[in-house]
């Protein structure tokens, strides 16, 4: 029975140790395959395709370039791998995202937080504040234009809890309190205890400072976007 190494070895992995980013730009056919010809007399089996500079990705003419690739490194017996997508990192879905509904979009876990001195009878906290996402403003200088009003893409950021930690407390020892039910139309009201107390904000928001535009990997529909736009193309293109 062949062994898993058997069969790294049989499809190369075991004899590649550098897997060199062959960047495509829309070169013509002799250069692309003088370019693989060259990469195999080095004795590299296998090459990764970058496609952020190509200027057709998922387009006609990417796939006749990709079918010269592919037919000049089956005659050096090269593996080829292909970058999945337009921009890096994956997730982009070829543009396929900048106008998909706001529950496709990229969603993320942030938090805020206030800290507060006991005792505090009825202490008042606006968590409807803490808990969206605020960008934070950027520091003017005499060399850039007044900044402009950020305004969030989406509305639908949603407070998770509410939990507050004794600072005082060595940080193995600290027992954190639930303080969720006590949030009333967007304000917490909470009997302070004695002790200096940070009071932690948790939610989710679409408005983060990552890329925006990028599908969202835990939601089944969103990475459907990227499957359609860059997997299946590329299976039904060159997949056989």
């Amino acid at each position: 029975m062949e062994s898993k190494l058997d069969r790294l070895l049989t499809y190369g992995y075991g004899e590649n140790h550098i897997f060199p980013f062959f960047w495509l730009r829309g070169e013509d056919e002799n250069t692309l395959r003088r370019y693989i010809s060259l990469i195999a007399s080095t004795g590299i089996r296998a090459v990764c395709l970058e496609s952020r500079p190509h200027p057709d990705f998922c387009g006609p003419r990417w796939w006749g370039d990709l079918r010269i690739i592919i037919e000049e490194a089956k005659k050096h017996s090269m593996k080829i791998w292909i970058l999945d997508d337009k921009h890096f990192p994956t997730g982009y879905a070829n543009g396929e995202m900048e106008d998909a509904p706001a529950e496709l979009q990229k969603q993320y876990l942030y938090y805020s937080y206030a800290e507060v001195l006991g005792p505090m009878k009825s202490a008042q906290l606006d968590i409807g504040a803490h808990a969206r996402y605020v960008k934070n403003p950027v520091r003017m200088n005499f060399f850039s234009p007044p900044a402009k009003e950020w305004v969030p893409r989406f509305r639908d950021d949603r407070l998770l809890g509410v939990t507050a930690l004794p600072m005082n407390t060595a940080p193995a020892d600290q027992i954190p309190l639930d303080l969720t039910p006590l949030v009333r139309e967007g304000s917490l009201v909470w009997d302070v205890p004695p002790g200096r107390w940070r009071i932690i904000i948790t939610y989710l928001t679409r408005n983060g400072e990552g890329r925006s535009g990028y599908i969202n990997l835990v939601n089944r529909k969103s990475v459907r976007k990227l499957i359609d736009a860059v997997y299946e193309p590329h299976l039904r293109e060159v997949g056989h």
